[in-house]
């Protein structure tokens, strides 16, 4: 005699790729596709002149999944310019932190496209 009781079906193994949730990934991607008002995303800052070279960044909320997300604690980033350009030195310059903010983007789209074909990665350096 057939059992018709209905068997629940085990929740997917997540799979993790470079410390990437490739499993959380091709879902993203999916719901992307059924609606790309998803990958809209808007980020943003305010910024505070101090003295001299010195100026405050706060970085909070952005929107982006068709929602807006307030962070529970602000980022806060601080710039000055090196002593030959009159500063303080007391954080990177606005170019350093340009520069870095596109290594990173870069760094991690590398990682990211890598996991989601299954290449394990030893380093990436930029």
């Amino acid at each position: 005699m057939k059992d018709n009781t209905s068997t629940a079906e085990a929740p997917e193994q997540e799979k993790i790729v470079n410390g990437m949730n490739v499993t959380k990934l091709g879902a993203t991607i999916r719901a992307i596709k059924g609606n790309p008002d998803i990958a809209a995303f808007q980020f943003r800052l305010t910024n505070r002149w101090q003295n001299c070279g010195l100026n405050e960044a706060r970085i909070n909320s952005y929107d982006g999944a068709c929602q807006t997300i307030n962070r529970e604690k602000d980022f806060v980033c601080t710039l000055d310019e090196p002593p030959v350009l009159l500063g303080n030195d007391r954080g990177p310059n606005p170019v350093e932190y340009l520069l870095a903010a596109l290594s990173g983007c870069m760094t991690t789209t590398l990682a990211y496209h890598a996991a989601a074909e299954d290449i394990k990665i030893e380093s990436i350096q930029s």
